[in-house]
Parts: C-alpha cells; sequence; structure tokens
C-alpha cells in the first residue's frame, strides 16, 4: 500500500461512524485522560460538521512537541479549553465588579487539571502565542506577539468584530493569555493602568461555507507565518483555503469534500 492508501484506511478508520463504538478512545497522548479523543470527536471533522474542541486540544499539543525551529523557538499553542470556558462562565462581562478587576482563571472549577498540561518555559519565552477558541459554534484564532505587544484576530467569517459582545470577548481573550505569562512568571504585557490590549482583525478570504471555520483555524496554526502577519496584518491575504491544494483534510482535498 502507498502513503496515500494508507492514510485513506486512517482517516476512514477514525471518523467513519460505526455501531456501539462512537465512545471507543482512539487517539491517546501521554498525560492522562485530558488527552485522550474518542471516535465521536474525530467524526466531527467530516464534511458539514464543527469540528470538536477535542480535536483542535490534541492538534495543540502535538504541533507543540513539533522538532522544528517554528515551534520549538517562537511559537507555542494554548489549548483552547481554558479560553472557552472562560468566555462561557463570564462573557462579554469580564470585569469583576467586585474589585473592578478582569475575572481570574481562578473563578473556573477544577481549573488546574488544564493547567497542568501548559508549558510554562514557553510561555515565558516564545515570541507568538496561538490561541485558538471556540464560542456560539464558531472558531478563530488568537494570535499575541509579545515582543510589540500587538494581539491579532483570525476570523474566518469577520474581518471587523462582528459585535459589541465580540469586541469585549477579544478584549477579555488578551487579559487571560496575559494571566498566563503571568502565572508561568512572565511580566504583565499591559501598559500600567491597562488590563487589556486592542485586538486588530486580519483581512483575510473567508469560508465557503457555515462550518469549516475549524479547519481554518487547523491549517492556520499549521502554516502561517505570525512573523509576516505582524507586518502586513490588514494587508494579508497569504493563506487561504485554495492555496492548500494537497494539504487534506478527511481524506480529500478540504476544498472539495467540505462543501
Amino acid at each position: 500500500e502507498n502513503q496515500k492508501e494508507l492514510e485513506e484506511k486512517a482517516v476512514a478508520w477514525a471518523t467513519v461512524p460505526k455501531r456501539g463504538n462512537e465512545f471507543e478512545t482512539i487517539f491517546k497522548l501521554a498525560g492522562g485522560m485530558y488527552l485522550e479523543a474518542m471516535r465521536y470527536q474525530f467524526q466531527s471533522m467530516a464534511p458539514k460538521n464543527y469540528i470538536d474542541i477535542q480535536v483542535i486540544t490534541i492538534m495543540c499539543h502535538i504541533l507543540n512537541k513539533q522538532q522544528n525551529e517554528r515551534f520549538e523557538k517562537f511559537v507555542y499553542c494554548v489549548p483552547p479549553e481554558i479560553m472557552v470556558r472562560m468566555f462561557e462562565k463570564h462573557g462579554q462581562s469580564w470585569m469583576d465588579t467586585k474589585n473592578n478587576r478582569p475575572h481570574a482563571i481562578a473563578s473556573l472549577v477544577n481549573h488546574e487539571e488544564y493547567m497542568v498540561y501548559l508549558d510554562k518555559k514557553k510561555l515565558l519565552t516564545h515570541r507568538f502565542i496561538f490561541a485558538p477558541v471556540l464560542f456560539s459554534e464558531h472558531w478563530w484564532l488568537y494570535v499575541m506577539d509579545i515582543e510589540k505587544r500587538e494581539f491579532f484576530v483570525l476570523d474566518s467569517k469577520n474581518i471587523v468584530s462582528p459585535s459589541d459582545e465580540r469586541s469585549s470577548l477579544n478584549r477579555f481573550a488578551s487579559n487571560i493569555l496575559d494571566q498566563l505569562r503571568i502565572w508561568a512568571g512572565a511580566p504583565s504585557i499591559f501598559n500600567q493602568g491597562s488590563c487589556s490590549l486592542l485586538p486588530r482583525y486580519v483581512n483575510i478570504p473567508g469560508q465557503p461555507n457555515e462550518t469549516d471555520c475549524g479547519v481554518f483555524v487547523m491549517k492556520w496554526m499549521e502554516l502561517i507565518d505570525p512573523t509576516g502577519l505582524a507586518a502586513s496584518c490588514e494587508a494579508n491575504r497569504g493563506y487561504n483555503i485554495d492555496k492548500w491544494g494537497e494539504k487534506r483534510v478527511g481524506g480529500k482535498d478540504n476544498s472539495q469534500q467540505r462543501q
């Protein structure tokens, strides 16, 4: 069997529904239950589905373990669980009225379960943080440039913030990432008197349907150059689904299968 046939068999084994074993564990990384994925979660990669949070969580961990200069020295991917749970709990009301400060990650029940999988060293040393998030059935990606104190939003549906609620969430997101870096031992990225960064949307091509947002986020994490992104934020159109070509999702060219 050639490589193409093996890839297609692996995708089919993981994603094709089989009676009675949707909850079978098919993928496990060292570290415990948090890093396990079941068949039904990988089935979310089939056409016309929203990609399950566990799939992108595991992708973050795999990318962070890549032995190449990009992920060893410059880019760290923060798994989405903490950001998603903070958004779900506090939403756009991200300032705690009791102390007039942003809600702390410690407000989450059992937040330590997710913090233990974060790499403190990379949070301290890497210039760029990628942070995928899922909210209201839509995925998008945050990119924080620590060196330049800039914060970007990559959204396959929007090139500007679609609502006041989203604008508040974006500012909250920059604070959550700053909290994680402080937990790791870094100083705050914010100027004195500030508790967030002003998010900037990147002008990029949009998704061709309602469900491919997660695919875009996965490919951005894998391929996008954050150095080039920071230099040409609004004008950057270097990444779109047509240019991925042979980068297959679900066993076929993504632009064809996930219509």
